[in-house]
């Protein structure tokens, strides 16, 4: 009896070490992956917001309009904000990173006639890559919003159905990369 008590101890002490080593490698993933994944959300998104201030300036000079191109409504320096750093990391989920991370829609859209600006993205990433792979979405109205992949193509179908996007935004919309 003493000999099984001794190999079930034993068996319970090799399970209690490779719980806590599993417990402490949870740990190192969390802080050395997820950790700057999230940052890079984070910094993505206060990229996004920027370039929506920029973008919701264009309008009030040019006729309730939105540019036709991105650049247009950017300064030479402000190009560093169409880098999503959160891509840096992860290039290997389909970013060429020449500074295609994000996909503009909002080409020639007017201000005026938007039917909910609130749910009409005019930015968005390229790809899902940020943590529980979501993207991050400037919309019309100012705000981000960090989608998951089936939320998202909802949200851009409904948009694709009620707002007056442009031929290029259409097909870029309609074109999406497949969820990964």
């Amino acid at each position: 009896m003493a000999k099984g008590l001794r190999w079930v101890l034993t068996g319970l002490l090799v399970l209690g070490a490779c719980f806590v080593s599993a417990v402490f490698v949870a740990g190192l993933w969390e802080r050395h992956v997820e950790g700057p994944r999230r940052m890079g959300s984070l910094v993505c998104a206060m990229f996004l917001r920027q370039v929506g201030v920029l973008l919701h300036v264009y309008p009030m000079d040019h006729g309730g309009t939105f540019p036709s191109v991105i650049g247009e409504a950017l300064a030479e320096e402000d190009a560093v904000l169409l880098r999503c750093p959160g891509e840096k990391a992860w290039s290997h989920l389909g970013s060429s990173g020449a500074g295609d991370e994000y996909v503009y829609v909002g080409a020639g859209m007017r201000t005026d006639a938007m039917m909910d600006p609130a749910t009409t993205p005019l930015i968005f990433d390229k790809t899902a890559i940020h943590p529980k792979r979501t993207r991050n979405v400037l919309m019309a109205s100012g705000e981000i919003i960090h989608l998951g992949e089936a939320d998202f193509r909802r949200l851009t179908a409904e948009a694709l159905a009620r707002e007056s996007y442009g031929e290029e935004a259409v097909r870029r919309l309609k074109e999406l990369p497949p969820a990964m």
